[in-house]
């Protein structure tokens, strides 16, 4: 059928071409005299093919007609497939998007800044806190300890949270949403990188024994053991800090404390003079930015400063370069996402 239809859609094709050469060659002719006067009055080229098309059209008007239908009829059935099937359907998943964004945005924000606020104090008081060993690991770890390890996995149960909610959508299809995915990477990114602040004299810290990183997929495990869905009303939850305490000290939950293990890497036995130290003033300069995006008027937070004095000329140049990356890597198409967003607000 297709077949068919084609050859008798070039038949037409070909023969209007050829009337329409046809008819060409006899109007360059019977109208030799108006050309040469039209050439003498200065008109332009364009008043000859003017009247060619004209006098074509009244000559073979059926033909036209076919083909400007045939014409239409392609751009109204693309038009109709763009604006009732592709638009309406990426519009829906935009708004999907928004939608669960909006949702998780304010547990997310809130456990991001007490994940801020606990880093901002293991800096400050980065002496009270070794001398004391605070962050001593051991059979029996203390209260700072675990609800260091406690903030940081419920910032990860969140962000789990939001990525498996919104796993058959894409986080950066909506420009509103894109920022706010890139922050959350980036702020994992701190944290599971091996090479920041690496000394290329010392590769010791790549070794999976004495690293002070997390895997990207261990934050990922981390973020999973910490939430659950809530049988009552189906809603995705993040454990509380006396049911996290009952799972790490319950003997038969080593799965729980073995992946906790891994995030504890991070700060525990923390010293100053440590890489992780400066990985961890990083976070923090990456969190308050983070926070600082969400919350500009900082109406649910408080207003925080970086620690730049800890890190470095190098360190500190390596971090703002991934944040200007981050502030500035938008799309080339933000101003036509903008307008499909404004759309269904």
């Amino acid at each position: 059928m297709k077949v068919v239809f084609i050859t008798a859609l070039y038949s037409v094709l070909t023969t209007t071409v050829d009337l329409g050469i046809a008819k060409f060659n006899s109007l360059e002719t019977s109208f030799a005299p108006l050309h040469s006067t039209m050439l003498g009055s200065n008109q332009s080229v364009s008043s000859n093919l003017i009247t060619w098309f004209n006098y074509s059209f009244q000559s073979n008007s059926v033909m036209w007609l076919l083909i400007s239908s045939f014409l239409g009829g392609i751009i109204g059935a693309s038009s109709k497939f763009i604006f009732e099937i592709i638009l309406p359907s990426q519009l829906k998943e935009k708004k999907e998007v928004v939608v669960i964004a909006r949702k998780y945005s304010i547990p997310i924000l809130v456990s991001a800044e007490a994940l801020r606020n606990r880093l901002d104090n293991m800096i400050r008081l980065h002496e009270t806190i070794e001398e004391n060993g605070w962050l001593s690991y051991n059979e029996t770890p203390g209260y700072y300890y675990l609800s260091t390890l406690f903030l940081a996995g419920r910032f990860l149960g969140w962000v789990e949270i939001l990525r498996s909610t919104v796993v058959c959508l894409d986080l950066s299809s909506v420009q509103q949403t894109r920022k706010f995915g890139r922050y959350l990477s980036s702020i994992e990114s701190i944290l599971s990188d091996p090479q920041l602040f690496l000394d290329l004299s010392d590769t010791s810290s790549l070794k999976g024994s004495d690293r002070d990183w997390c895997y990207s997929y261990e934050l990922s495990a981390i973020g999973e053991i910490m939430s659950f869905r809530d049988s009552s009303n189906n809603e995705h939850r993040v454990y509380g800090f006396a049911a996290f305490k009952e799972l790490i000290k319950n003997p038969e939950k080593l799965a729980f404390r073995d992946w906790l293990d891994c995030l504890s890497k991070l700060f525990r036995n923390l010293k100053y003079d440590e890489p992780r130290f400066k990985r961890l003033v990083a976070a923090h300069a990456i969190l308050t930015l983070f926070i600082n995006h969400m919350d500009p008027k900082h109406i649910r937070t408080k207003k925080r400063s970086c620690y730049w004095e800890y890190l470095n000329a190098d360190q500190k140049a390596e971090v703002e370069s991934r944040i200007e990356l981050l502030e500035n890597n938008l799309s080339a198409l933000g101003w036509l996402e903008s307008f499909f967003d404004f759309l269904w607000k």
